[in-house]
């Protein structure tokens, strides 16, 4: 008797509501949500060059501080700290570079 007959049509009003709308969505949502392949990232700095502070290598990524943010460094060949690399790709915190020319 303390809530409101009123009150209490409305919070029932709106569960069976809420339940006839998450049967009616939960498949249609659940496909928009399905694993898609993902799409490569087209970034403005895709063709930036900068030098790197360590070593890179195939087998051992490094790490350099560009745009004030600190990137792991990845490459498909070896390339020795100091050199001047071009980002060919980016991922999120993985900039994949290659030797300038």
């Amino acid at each position: 008797g303390e809530i409101e007959q009123e009150l209490l049509h409305a919070v029932y009003s709106i569960t069976v509501v809420t339940v006839v709308l998450t049967l009616l969505l939960w498949r249609p949502m659940k496909r928009l949500q399905a694993d898609k392949e993902p799409n490569d990232v087209k970034s403005d700095w895709i063709g930036t060059t900068f030098t790197l502070e360590s070593d890179v290598s195939p087998a051992q990524p490094g790490q350099t501080r560009f745009s004030g943010i600190r990137w792991k460094v990845k490459s498909t060949t070896t390339i020795p700290s100091g050199e001047e690399v071009r980002i060919v790709k980016v991922e999120v915190g993985i900039l994949h570079v290659e030797r300038a020319l």
